[in-house]
């Protein structure tokens, strides 16, 4: 289960490659995130001061949208990696965008989901997330009654749709590959940084520099840096590969031509 360090840390290093790529909006949603996530969160000195000042100015207009949530099934509900509370402990945060995570006798599942205070998402297949307005009671659990059996209904066969045609596999090879790929990346990226920030770098030597070598402070200070290097460049390759993989994915499945048997195309689709 991701905790809400965790996350905090994904959007930040979001936040900085957006910014290193002059993308204001990839940066402004980056930072919505960190604030939805924790609207009480000071701003990280490593981040720079356009970030911090993104940070405070959509902490300020966020914050006040607070929202209750409540879960009720058998098993428990983590949002952002914080546990959420029953009906007699509900849990506040601020209305947006949250990873919802959860665990019941069917094992883990996880949604990113937009919780506003009208929101009902079932989570898994034991456990209902309720959220309304902080302060407001939440509804009563329904009971339901089940419907008499019905006889299942005769099979029709059915007709095929705009999308029922052939596909180009190595473009579906290639996107899903993108979309692995990139995500191994971030997932790589996230366990290095973790390890990262628990490594003192107090090691016996740093290459051919000993401890107590004129050379072992400098030594140790560049093994810092390209650790920190490597995963930075973990983190953008990630975005990168599996921006091209979802990309390419999109692109066979609803722009490009569809093929016919002799390798040409039968005309575009789409929606209008």
């Amino acid at each position: 289960m991701l905790s809400t360090d965790e996350l905090l840390k994904v959007y930040r290093l979001q936040g900085l490659i957006e910014l290193a790529r002059e993308d204001k909006q990839g940066a402004i949603y980056a930072t919505i995130r960190m604030v939805t996530i924790d609207p009480d969160a000071p701003p990280s000195p490593d981040l720079g001061p356009e970030i911090a000042q993104l940070q405070q100015s959509w902490a300020g207009r966020l914050s006040e949208a607070k929202i209750s949530l409540v879960v009720t099934g058998d098993g428990d509900a983590w949002v952002d990696g914080r546990a959420i509370g029953g009906s007699d402990a509900p849990t506040v945060a601020v209305a947006g965008e949250h990873l919802v995570q959860a665990h019941d006798a069917q094992g883990w599942h996880a949604v990113v989901q937009e919780l506003d205070k009208n929101t009902r998402v079932q989570v898994g297949t034991g456990l209902k997330l309720v959220a309304v307005e902080a302060g407001t009671p939440p509804p009563p659990v329904p009971v339901f009654t089940p419907a008499p059996p019905h006889p299942p209904p005769p099979l029709v066969p059915k007709a095929p749709g705009p999308f029922a045609r052939p596909h180009r596999t190595s473009l579906l090879v290639v996107g899903g590959a993108g979309v692995a790929v990139g995500a191994g990346a971030l997932i790589y990226g996230l366990a290095l940084e973790h390890q990262f920030h628990q490594d003192d770098y107090l090691r016996p030597a740093f290459g051919d520099c000993q401890r107590g070598d004129p050379c072992y402070p400098d030594a140790r200070a560049k093994a810092i840096r390209d650790d920190a290097t490597t995963i930075r460049a973990l983190y953008a390759s990630g975005y990168v590969v599996g921006g091209l993989g979802i990309t390419t994915l999109g692109m066979e499945l609803f722009v490009l031509p569809a093929p016919t048997a002799g390798g040409g195309s039968v005309g575009l689709r789409g929606t209008w």
